[in-house]
């Protein structure tokens, strides 16, 4: 039986007491990715130039083992070659090498200003970031692919880093509850207690038989995260009911009327692309 360590406690406990001091809670979704090459260090400095609470990012495992961020498992929709031109075919981001992925540009899809952008490291954005305001780290696991090995990669790199830096602002999530009971089972192992996050809704990334948060009697989550279709009157809002006694975080939230009425309805946090405008609406409800 592996006895929890009151520091370690405290990593859980630190998360809620951001969040309780901070609702609602405005997380940038990606980064500022309205404004910015979706996760990558420019997003996430203009986040925090905009003042946000908390910044959500996706992890995969390069083939040379480093946790790296990007959304999708394959480059072509967000990396260029260096000189700016599509890349001629498909690549995956667990078959390239740290080195490998370097070579792209993450940043010119998205406007010439960001040209020379690279993949970020998880401690890198870690470093970037540091420990003032949340992060959530999702865990890319879909149903067909491979997840143990990157959440048991999560774990290991978070008990590592804690040994410098603080991780007391660390939520780890994921539409897969299998790969946030990997997630826990090897924090548990290495005495590290991070707060989990169950991503569900009615998203083309979820499972039919995922998608009112079936998960949860999978993995028994601190957080819920649902997806903003479904969640705009009192008769849908009523099923979050079923997860009161956890925060909610509603994704992705990009229009002041609906964020507006989540926030009237008690939810814990809004993940949005357009950060700056949701920050606007912090004194709604109150």
């Amino acid at each position: 039986m592996i006895i929890k360590s009151d520091s370690n406690m405290k990593n859980k406990m630190s998360v809620f007491k951001i969040i309780k001091s901070k609702v609602p809670i405005i997380i940038a979704h990606r980064g500022a990715s309205a404004d910015a090459p979706e996760n990558t260090l420019a997003a996430f400095k203009l986040a925090k130039r905009m003042g946000v609470d908390g910044i959500e990012i996706d992890v995969h495992l390069s083939a040379s083992g480093d946790i790296v961020v990007i959304h999708d498992y394959e480059l072509n929709r967000t990396a260029r070659m260096p000189d700016g031109k599509p890349l001629k075919s498909r690549l995956n981001v667990e078959d390239l090498t740290l080195a490998e992925l370097r070579k792209y540009d993450f940043g010119i899809w998205f406007s010439d200003k960001y040209s020379g952008e690279k993949i970020p490291t998880l401690e890198e954005v870690m470093d970037l970031i540091g420990s003032d305001i949340l992060l959530n780290i999702e865990i890319k696991a879909d149903r067909k692919k491979p997840f143990r090995k990157l959440s048991t990669a999560i774990a290991n790199f978070l008990c590592e880093y804690s040994k410098k830096h603080s991780v007391n602002n660390v939520i780890v999530s994921s539409f897969n509850p299998l790969a946030l009971n990997a997630f826990r089972s090897k924090a548990r192992k290495l005495n590290l207690v991070i707060p989990t996050g169950l991503l569900y809704g009615y998203s083309p990334e979820v499972p039919w038989y995922l998608k009112r948060g079936q998960g949860r009697f999978i993995h028994n989550p601190d957080f819920m995260l649902s997806y903003c279709a479904g969640l705009q009157n009192k008769g849908d809002l009523s099923s979050i009911g079923l997860f009161k006694k956890r925060p909610v975080f509603v994704w992705t939230v990009d229009d002041v009327a609906s964020a507006t009425c989540l926030i009237q309805k008690n939810i814990t946090g809004i993940i949005t692309n357009v950060p700056e405008k949701m920050l606007t609406l912090k004194t709604v409800g109150t």
